[in-house]
């Protein structure tokens, strides 16, 4: 019988058993993924771009002092800083920018790319807002969305559009259906994160390679059944009839698994959970990645919002390495990238309400939906298609078609409060354990909420603990 058993093999999985294995020395603890590869939303392919990995899932590191940050600069991993305010999601944008990057944002119905540091007074006032979420006095009861709260501040309808496709595309939903106490809840978890940005120069599936090392993991493992009846163990059954047996079951399947139903629990679930599931959102994420034989973007152009149009966001890369090298990089041990030699990178994002928007639209389709609006973008009278012309490749990666995934995030939607994710981290009996980025009252939709999350479970059962501790201590009326 084993001491652990470890449902999903995502960040926040291969994070307890990692760190589990070092705290209870001797113990058995065994991760089963669904998928054929470890790493649940941390994807990568090494064949699209040829000078790196392309991250088809999460691809930043959001927060200097994050414990995720600060495990990848232990291992002296170089990382970039990167600028990406305009992304909606970034730091302030004060002093000296890592290697003069800027971002943009591109107006449609101007047909003019703007940058950051550009004078603009309807978006300056924006900004302005979102810089200031922090200074607002949120009180237990508001049930403002966030577009009440925008429109509240005199923003224009117009802004209200480039907000929601900046700020709440970040967010994996769109403004009016954001609750205005969630999005302040985030806020103050990233204020505790601390400022920057990063991107791996490998990918983030090298966090995963290294968290899996060691371990004892089986793939294509889908899980059916977990049966907690006996006093003694846990069972753990597969579709195909596979049985574990374990004192303790951590399940870390992202949230749509468990809102569809695709794990059985026997006895069923406490109703309190129940209800969290149900309450809580995740909706989708869709990755539209485009590579060119040549950059027609400046090379310290990071991303661009784009209202009013079809892809919200986009993010650039290229072979001479975008932002600088963080101080905790050692020197990479391949040979220097000839930038002549490699294509360059530019990856559309949408989410929620985006997302659907392209729900039924085959690859290709996609596709040609990016490649126009980067033609609208970059386009001159001398070079009216430069994205088409210097087009190479694609892939797509929608996360609603993955089938033990279904969509990109949990987000701060309205009807979510901080006691309905306590509700869904909690263990039951400290038998069965709750871990994954939805599931922590704080810091969820983000890759460090995974980590926190998981480290919150790995600190209560390395100390004999029977539930989580610390959230007991974050006020529900703190919002």
């Amino acid at each position: 019988m084993l001491d652990v058993i470890v449902i999903g093999g995502g960040l926040s999985g291969l994070w307890i058993s990692h760190f589990l294995k070092k705290n209870l020395v001797g113990s058995s603890v065994k991760v089963v993924e669904a998928h054929s590869q470890l790493g649940g939303r941390i994807r990568s392919t090494k064949e699209f771009l040829g000078w790196k990995e392309l991250d088809l899932g999460a691809e930043f590191l959001h927060g200097e002092g994050t414990r995720l940050k600060k495990f990848v600069d232990s291992q002296g991993w170089p990382a970039r800083h990167l600028f990406t305010w305009a992304q909606g999601d970034g730091e302030h944008p004060i002093g000296k920018l890592p290697n003069n990057q800027f971002s943009g944002y591109w107006l449609a119905d101007e047909k003019k790319l703007i940058r950051h540091d550009e004078n603009h007074p309807e978006i300056e006032k924006l900004n302005k807002v979102l810089f200031g979420l922090l200074d607002e006095e949120i009180k237990e009861g508001d049930k403002r969305s966030f577009q009440d709260y925008l429109r509240d501040k005199g923003v224009s309808e117009r802004m209200m559009s480039l907000a929601n496709a900046g700020y709440s595309n970040s967010l994996c939903a769109p403004s009016h259906q954001l609750s205005m106490r969630g999005v302040y809840q985030l806020e103050q978890a990233w204020d505790e994160d601390e400022e920057g940005d990063f991107r791996l120069d490998s990918s983030l599936y090298q966090i995963i390679k290294k968290l899996g090392e060691g371990i004892d993991s089986e793939c294509n493992f889908v899980v059916k059944e977990v049966n907690s009846s006996h006093s003694d163990f846990i069972t753990v059954t597969s579709t195909d009839g596979k049985v574990l047996k374990g004192k303790k079951v951590i399940v870390t399947v992202p949230l749509q698994v468990l809102k569809k139903g695709n794990i059985s629990f026997v006895p069923s679930l406490p109703k309190p959970k129940l209800e969290a599931i149900k309450r809580l959102e995740m909706r989708n994420a869709i990755k539209i990645a485009l590579k060119f034989s040549k950059m027609f973007w400046d090379e310290g152009l990071n991303g661009i919002i784009c209202s009013p149009s079809v892809i919200p966001e986009i993010w650039f890369d290229h072979p001479k390495g975008l932002g600088k090298l963080t101080s905790h990089s050692k020197a990479s041990p391949k040979d220097p990238i000839d930038p002549s030699k490699y294509s360059c990178v530019a990856s559309g994002f949408a989410t929620g309400d985006f997302a659907d928007a392209l729900k039924g639209k085959t690859d290709k389709e996609m596709v040609s939906i990016l490649l126009n609006q980067l033609d609208e973008i970059f386009g001159s009278k001398q070079d009216p298609k430069p994205a088409s012309k210097h087009f190479i490749g694609s892939l797509v990666q929608d996360w609603s078609k993955e089938p033990f995934i279904g969509g990109g995030y949990s987000s701060p939607v309205h009807n979510v409060s901080i006691e309905t994710r306590k509700d869904l981290i909690s263990s039951i009996n400290g038998r069965i354990w709750f871990a994954g980025e939805a599931t922590h009252p704080t810091n969820f939709m983000t890759t460090n909420g995974a980590v926190e999350s998981a480290q919150l479970v790995v600190d209560a059962i390395s100390k004999g603990k029977s539930n989580v501790e610390g959230i007991s201590s974050i006020p529900h009326s703190k919002l």
